[in-house]
């Protein structure tokens, strides 16, 4: 491992320590029949991301002449950043459908995972859709 990687785990260590949220991760099945059942081939595990939520104004497209026409919906984004070595074996990379619970938030908000993007810097933010538990 270089030098920088070593640095770089240092920095992901100490950025985590101090910003980072607990969470839950579950695997759920994929398929027709079983969506939302929990997957029996992968156990759930707790790792410690960071969450980022962000107010997102969805924006109307169309034809429209006046702006006043235009119907805005305000919606939160909500997003994790993990290190990639927090899905080393044992543990898996989430993937859409999976269930991740913000355990450090109040009322321990849940989300179902939209997409998996790694950040090419040693993280993989994980997309979420909030859901009620």
């Amino acid at each position: 491992m270089s030098k920088f990687t070593e640095l770089l785990h240092d920095v992901d260590d100490d950025c985590d320590e101090e910003f980072g949220d607990r969470t839950w991760i579950i695997p759920k099945a994929p398929g027709e029949t079983l969506v939302g059942a929990d997957d029996p081939t992968r156990n759930a595990f707790e790792a410690v991301g960071i969450v980022e939520n962000e107010a997102v104004a969805l924006r109307a497209r169309g034809e429209r002449v006046s702006q006043a026409d235009r119907a805005d919906v305000q919606t939160s984004a909500m997003s994790v950043s993990y290190q990639e070595r927090v899905f080393d074996a044992p543990h898996f990379t989430p993937r859409e459908g999976d269930h991740v619970v913000l355990l450090d938030e109040k009322g321990q908000p849940r989300g179902r995972v939209v997409k998996t993007d790694p950040d090419g810097e040693g993280r993989i933010v994980v997309y979420l859709n909030r859901i009620k538990s």
